[in-house]
């Protein structure tokens, strides 16, 4: 689950990066900036990946795509429908029929809608095979929505098909929506049908509403899967301090909410389903809460919050033992514990920090905490410097950490592996797949040679 542009997409800190690339005229890049994982891994075979990269910011000839990659070394990519709509910035695997293997993929294209960037509401669409294209799309309501920005399904269980999509839309600047204007949304879309079911606005001008969504268990025992919405730049006296709200995933309505936690701001850029923490039935939430974006960021204050999936009670709060850890939190997976082998972790991406080894101010890092008990510090990895991938070039792979991924057993060894990409525009851009057990990369796949 996320991101590259977490940072830039938060604030005025629009950077007009351009490239050109081979594959698909002017196409994207920041390779990496999300992953979904559409079949695991399985001795056999490779995990098959969505990938996303979706182009730079406020770029209007970037032709998004996304890669999806085959059981072997086989690449296909699926380019957007407009150069500028930004198509791949976010994704969301799901099952489209019970007893399917593999996974569709949901596709979001925000078009920012910025001063000097393409202007458009943004859209969502299907995929379920590469071979066959986009099946079908899903518009936003006005210009400068970010209608796309961020996704997620909910499904009962794994063999079941998914039923929603749940879609943020963070800016909605449009003077169409009068009052509305600024606040946000998030919507709901029946998959099978592709119509709206419900929509619910944020309660602040610029609070982001829609930043970040996800799905969580079910709290109030409708038998449906709820959702989590994040708004990281919601005020609280006169503080920057985020907030979080659950919402029943049928109605849309608000179950709990939390906001104004001390000694946290930016809370609700990304979310990541963990444990049971507390015991209560129900699997409980790593939040990101980053000032990366902020006007006066600060990386020491940056966190993660343990909160209660059922009450949205604070438990836990993890801090990087790095002051160097910029961005922590942007991008999560929780590895839940293989039978004897080890425990449970939250595997926390760290992708705007300095690697003093490399002289790199923005490599990247990722670190993994453990999950239960104790959130004590497990080991630490670095964005890797490989010249094979970037030969002649100053800079390794740069925002390793920008997003995610548990892609299954690669390896063989009974511990699950991970996908961490690495999108900066300035480097190549790579998404590596890492040993779960000591970190040592498995596979590379790099943007540059789809």
């Amino acid at each position: 689950m996320t991101l590259h542009e977490h940072a830039l997409a938060a604030a005025a800190l629009c950077l007009p990066f351009f490239s050109e690339s081979p594959h698909l005229g002017s196409t994207a890049g920041l390779y990496g900036h999300a992953i979904a994982l559409l079949r695991p891994a399985n001795g056999q075979a490779l995990p098959r990946l969505a990938i996303g990269a979706p182009g730079f910011f406020a770029c209007e000839v970037c032709t998004g795509y996304v890669e999806f990659t085959g059981d072997k070394e086989d690449r296909l990519r699926v380019a957007g429908g407009a150069s500028g709509d930004r198509f791949g910035f976010a994704l969301a695997s799901f099952r489209a029929e019970a007893g399917q293997n593999a996974m569709a993929v949901l596709v979001g294209a925000p078009q920012a809608g910025i001063a000097g960037g393409p202007v458009g509401s943004g859209y969502v669409a299907a995929i379920f095979s590469p071979n066959e294209g986009i099946a079908w799309t899903i518009a936003g309501h006005d210009q400068g929505d970010e209608y796309g920005f961020a996704l997620c399904t909910t499904q009962m269980s794994d063999s079941k098909p998914a039923r929603w999509a749940i879609i943020g839309a963070p800016q909605s600047q449009s003077a169409a929506r009068g009052t509305a204007a600024g606040r946000g949304f998030v919507e709901a879309v029946d998959l099978a049908k592709q119509e709206r079911t419900w929509k619910r606005i944020g309660l602040q001008l610029n609070s982001r509403y829609g930043y970040a969504v996800a799905s969580i268990d079910d709290v109030d025992a409708d038998g449906t899967p709820e959702v989590v919405v994040g708004s990281p730049t919601h005020v609280t006296s006169g503080i920057p301090c985020g907030r979080v709200e659950a919402l029943n995933g049928v109605s849309g309505n608000q179950l709990w909410e939390l906001s104004g936690v001390p000694s946290i701001r930016g809370l609700g850029r990304a979310f990541c389903l963990i444990g049971d923490r507390d015991r209560d039935g129900l699997r409980d939430i790593a939040v990101c809460a980053s000032t990366i974006g902020l006007i006066q960021p600060d990386s020491t204050q940056d966190a993660v919050a343990i909160i209660s999936g059922r009450s949205g009670k604070v438990l836990d709060i993890i801090r990087s033992p790095l002051d160097r850890a910029r961005g922590f939190g942007l991008a999560m997976e929780y590895v839940s514990a293989a039978a004897d082998t080890r425990d449970s972790e939250l595997w926390i991406g760290a992708p705007f920090s300095s690697q003093p080894a490399l002289m790199m101010g923005d490599a990247g890092l990722i670190q993994a905490f453990a999950a239960e008990g104790e959130p004590k510090r497990i080991f630490e990895l670095g964005s890797p410097y490989l010249k094979e991938v970037s030969p002649g070039s100053a800079r390794g792979p740069a925002h390793f950490g920008s997003s995610i991924a548990q892609v299954g057993d690669v390896d063989g060894d009974g511990v699950a592996d991970l996908a961490v990409s690495a999108p900066d525009p300035l480097s190549v851009e790579c998404v590596f797949i890492l040993s779960g057990k000591n970190g040592a990369v498995l596979r590379i796949y790099s943007g540059e040679d789809g």
